[in-house]
């Protein structure tokens, strides 16, 4: 099952990004010459750069892999484990989102105080999925767990964002990507 899954998002995958296509060519034949029993695939977008890993589970075993290396760098994981972490708090991932960078502010014609929210296109931001699972992809942006924005507006959400499971399970990933050096020079 995981198998045609994984080569189904794979055919959607190189579709939609050829460049990428040698190295996550790779990375699917060896994880599926694995033949794990769960499988996620984890993206980061940032500008024009991508990291894509995925972290994938086998007899008891949490692994990563980087496909947007050449040489698609499989790491056994002992003491941080995203996926692990994922499923001992699935249930609220699985409905946690992450809410966005919104600010108090006076209005200038009525003296009342708004509620307003800021979007930017071009911020970072990571995504996952789970194969064969019910869950939807999970989607945050880097510029939503900000605390203040350049003219000083205040996000009234980031600390209730920080605690926020599916931000923890996010940053560890992010913990492992610079453990392995896999944060530079994309990102």
């Amino acid at each position: 099952m995981v198998r045609k899954i994984l080569l189904l998002m794979c055919l959607i995958w190189i579709n939609t990004n050829s460049i990428a296509q040698p190295s996550i060519d790779s990375a699917i034949a060896f994880i599926n010459s694995q033949h794990p029993d769960t499988l996620g695939m984890y993206t980061r977008f940032c500008s024009r750069s991508q990291l894509t890993l995925f972290l994938w589970k086998k007899d008891g075993n949490y692994f990563i892999t980087n496909a947007s290396s050449t040489q698609n760098k499989t790491h056994i994981l002992d003491s941080i484990s995203p996926l692990k972490y994922y499923f001992e708090n699935q249930k609220v991932i699985d409905h946690e989102k992450v809410k966005p960078f919104t600010f108090i502010a006076k209005n200038s014609s009525s003296g009342k105080l708004d509620t307003l929210q800021l979007n930017i296109s071009h911020s970072c931001y990571s995504t996952f999925v789970l194969f064969g699972s019910n869950m939807s992809e999970k989607i945050v942006s880097d510029f939503d767990l900000q605390e203040n924005f350049s003219r000083g507006e205040v996000n009234i959400y980031s600390k209730s964002n920080s605690q926020n499971r599916l931000v923890i399970f996010f940053s560890k990933v992010k913990e492992l990507t610079t453990k392995f050096n896999w944060d530079k020079p994309n990102l």
